[in-house]
């Protein structure tokens, strides 16, 4: 697993909990990236990115995001698991074998140098949301 992406309504409330009950800060956030609100936890080599809707959506993404994350979350719940994303070798051949499921295989928002797709596990009667990310590049390489 090279992270695992949750979706909520009160980052800070998520933040909170995290620093007080894990006694695990952030990483890095919370902060706008990509259209919503970011926080990042480092748990070993994996880590948990935490995802809220912008307070203002202006664009096509960020009103989708917030949609999204409004339908899918109550004031009594108001965090849920989005998904997880497994990292692969050989993103081509990853690729092929998830078709038809599969999203535009494109470039990560966190790093150009890796390219990730999802898998459309709604199609395929199978539980969270899947996506698949390209090994880490070893040191020395692009």
């Amino acid at each position: 697993v090279d992270h695992v992406v949750m979706f909520t309504r009160d980052i800070e409330k998520v933040v909170s909990d995290f620093n007080d009950k894990l006694q695990l800060p952030p990483t890095r956030g919370p902060e706008p990236l990509f259209g919503r609100i970011m926080a990042f936890y480092r748990v070993g080599p994996a880590f948990i990115e935490v995802c809220a809707p912008s307070p203002n959506p202006t664009t096509p993404f960020e009103r989708a995001m917030h949609k999204l994350i409004t339908k899918r979350t109550t004031p009594a719940v108001p965090t849920f698991l989005w998904g997880f994303t497994f990292s692969t070798p050989n993103i081509e051949q990853a690729y092929t074998a998830f078709s038809p499921y599969v999203g535009k295989l494109k470039s990560s928002n966190q790093s150009k140098q890796r390219r990730i797709f999802t898998v459309r596990t709604e199609e395929m009667g199978i539980g969270p949301a899947v996506a698949v990310i390209e090994e880490k590049p070893s040191k020395g390489k692009l």
